[in-house]
């Protein structure tokens, strides 16, 4: 059985089966160690409010969620402007002059890491899918608790950033 997607009576371009379907084995190297970040451009609303992301569908202001239209999708890269954002706490504002990560614990070498170090270690691009474990809730019988995320809170991107082993190899991880 084939799924289509209908918004405003006009189909996807993509059913959801079809799109995750053929984003599977691009998820794969999510699994071998790495850490990802990828930015989504917004503008801040008036009065301090959370930012607006034009063209998302606004699930929650505070702390900010934006469902991307699944109907708007028309290939297997989701646009950055429709990369849906999921969040469980407010946005924190963090200055990158400042910022240090610390790699401790069970490790042969603990060390910090400021954001430009961390910027300067070999990068690695891979293409793979983002879900939300909470996608489709709103279709859920009986009604699950939470966010209310139709088709949209899933997309599929090209990742880039330092692998989390090369980090924990640089430590000595135990």
């Amino acid at each position: 059985m084939r799924t289509q997607c209908k918004a405003n009576n006009s189909k996807a371009a993509l059913g959801r089966r079809e799109f995750l379907g053929g984003m599977a084995a691009s998820a794969a190297p999510l699994l071998a160690g790495a850490t990802w970040t990828r930015v989504v451009a917004a503008e801040p609303a008036s009065g301090g409010a959370a930012p607006i992301v034009p063209g998302l569908i606004v699930r929650e202001r505070e702390p900010l969620n934006l469902e991307m239209p699944f109907a708007a999708l028309r290939g297997r890269i989701t646009p950055d402007e429709q990369f849906y954002i999921r969040s469980h706490f407010a946005i924190p504002k963090l200055d990158v002059a400042e910022w240090r990560l610390a790699i401790e614990g069970a490790v042969e070498r603990p060390f910090e890491i400021s954001y430009d170090e961390l910027r300067q270690m070999p990068a690695t691009t891979i293409t793979a899918t983002l879900e939300c474990a909470g996608n489709s809730r709103a279709m859920l019988v009986p009604k699950a608790s939470g966010l209310l995320w139709q088709l949209g809170a899933v997309g599929n991107a090209k990742w880039t950033g330092v692998r989390l082993a090369d980090v924990l190899e640089k430590a000595g991880i135990r």
